[in-house]
């Protein structure tokens, strides 16, 4: 019984690792928040080097983000964490439909983190 909630608890703690280390990239100052600011930081001459969407954003901020960063030809990653969750990983107290990280190193170790938890996930599934 103990080895099927093994697996569950390691999604969860790569989750909770991914949008701990998102709230450090925060305290950085390397992050932009919420749909318009991410938004208008597309289509700055540097764009952010990655965009995360909350899998809880409604179906018309999903679609306008995503043409954004297909457009501006920026990574997208969908986080597994409603739009509160997202919100208080990066230290704010409303809803937070996508956050924007303007660090390449932030960026990069932020999609190493995001791999591992899809690889525990998929772990999930087969077993």
């Amino acid at each position: 019984m103990q080895e099927q909630n093994l697996p569950n608890k390691t999604v969860k703690e790569e989750t909770e690792r991914f949008l701990t280390f998102l709230g450090l990239c925060r305290r950085a100052g390397k992050t932009v928040h919420g749909t318009p600011l991410v938004c208008e930081a597309l289509a700055k001459r540097k764009p952010p080097c990655l965009v995360l969407l909350s899998e809880g954003a409604s179906a018309a901020t999903a679609k306008r983000i995503t043409d954004k960063c297909r457009f501006y030809r920026v990574p997208l990653l969908t986080v597994a964490a409603d739009t509160e969750r997202l919100a208080r990983a990066v230290g704010k107290s409303c809803a937070l439909a996508a956050v924007a990280v303007t660090d390449e190193s932030f960026a990069r170790e932020l999609r190493k983190l995001y791999v591992i938890g899809k690889a525990s996930s998929a772990t999930e599934d087969d077993g």
